[in-house]
């Protein structure tokens, strides 16, 4: 395979933000007397909890009969699990894998469903804000994943074609976005995603730390 480009998600497939935000979840149910499953959690992953079929801010708001409001909630989660992720490392291998990839010269981009204002202090925090040529995220976009959009307008601003360009999801929604865009997909799966079917990505590893550039270049 001729590889042009590669192009990364960003929430839990270069920093783990899922079991964070999943211990939040947990913390902020059980304060108000509920329980949080990973069952729920896996319903909103990858997408916007409005665009989901689950909204627990909206669940635990209805369950404590509007003492708590939506925006209320949401404003508690994101408190706490920011304060988790900031402390959290680079997953196993991302961070070589970027700086192999931008020595062969490949280009790279990042194509969020989160916000800039989210996924760029992060990129500067490990240092990787540099090695990709566009950073798109929502903003930048009409629909978020998984429909296909951020990764359309990541090959467009990047001047390659979807036929040489691998993207690299953590999640079912951010591999459907990939996948009809025209881009070769590999999942690579955290704590929480493990969990679900990523069995439409053409290829899935337990981290980038199984991933090898030279094998890439040999795939159909």
């Amino acid at each position: 395979m001729t590889i042009t480009g590669f192009i990364f998600d960003f929430d839990g497939l270069i920093i783990d933000t899922e079991m964070p935000r999943f211990n939040a979840w947990q913390e902020i149910f059980t304060e108000n007397g509920f329980s949080f499953t990973l069952e729920a959690y896996l319903k909103i992953i990858g997408t916007d909890t409005r665009a989901a079929s689950y909204d627990p801010a909206q669940d635990l708001s209805e369950r404590t009969h509007g003492r708590l409001s939506r925006e209320e909630i949401t404003a508690w989660e994101i408190e706490k699990s920011t304060e988790m992720i900031r402390r959290q490392p680079l997953l196993p291998g991302v961070e070589s894998f970027i700086h192999q990839a931008y020595d062969r010269g490949i280009i790279m981009a990042i194509a969020s469903g989160s916000i800039s204002e989210w996924v760029d202090p992060f990129l500067e925090q490990h240092n990787l804000s540099t090695y990709f040529q566009k950073i798109l995220t929502r903003r930048d976009v009409e629909f978020i994943k998984p429909h296909p959009a951020v990764y359309q307008l990541a090959v467009q601003k990047l001047g390659i074609s979807p036929l040489t360009t691998i993207a690299f999801e953590d999640s079912l929604n951010g591999l459907k976005a990939a996948k009809a865009a025209g881009l070769y997909s590999v999942a690579v799966p955290n704590q929480i995603t493990r969990h679900t079917d990523l069995s439409i990505a053409d290829k899935i590893v337990d981290s980038f730390e199984q991933l090898s550039i030279d094998d890439l270049y040999k795939l159909e």
